[in-house]
């Protein structure tokens, strides 16, 4: 039993910053961005959006365009916009038809992100959304 099979086994006894932090376990017990499909999708859209976070919060959107997450770049939209986060799904929709090189864009962009405006606001529409999907 994985961590995601634990969380979910737990999920009614916890609050959703709870199942929202042991989802970050992703990066202490990996599991293959493609075996995650056998999950609801609230959950998979959970994990895209932690993995922006991380790679937001670390090296920026250049960052994010630069290392694996850019394969699942249309899951993470996806995930965002699930989650309410239209504002920062458009910005990844933007940046998808940048060239990497073009650094200056990139930063333009970043500067609109949560990270730099709404941080907590952000993060409750992502508890918000578990809150949702918990009950369904």
């Amino acid at each position: 039993m994985n961590f995601i099979d634990k969380a979910l086994k737990r999920i009614n006894e916890m609050s959703a910053d709870d199942f929202l932090q042991s989802m970050a376990d992703i990066y202490n017990e990996p599991i293959n961005r493609n075996e995650i499909k056998k999950y609801p999708q609230f959950v998979q859209d959970v994990i895209f959006i932690i993995d922006y976070d991380t790679e937001l919060q670390m090296e920026g959107l250049v960052g994010f365009f630069n290392n694996s997450t850019k394969e699942y770049v249309n899951e993470t939209i996806i995930a965002l916009k699930n989650c309410g986060a239209i504002e920062e799904a458009e910005i990844l929709k933007k940046c998808k038809y940048f060239d990497i090189e073009d650094y200056d864009r990139y930063l333009d962009l970043e500067n609109d992100t949560y990270i730099n405006n709404d941080f907590e606001g952000f993060w409750k529409l992502v508890d918000d959304y578990i809150e949702r999907e918990k009950k369904v």
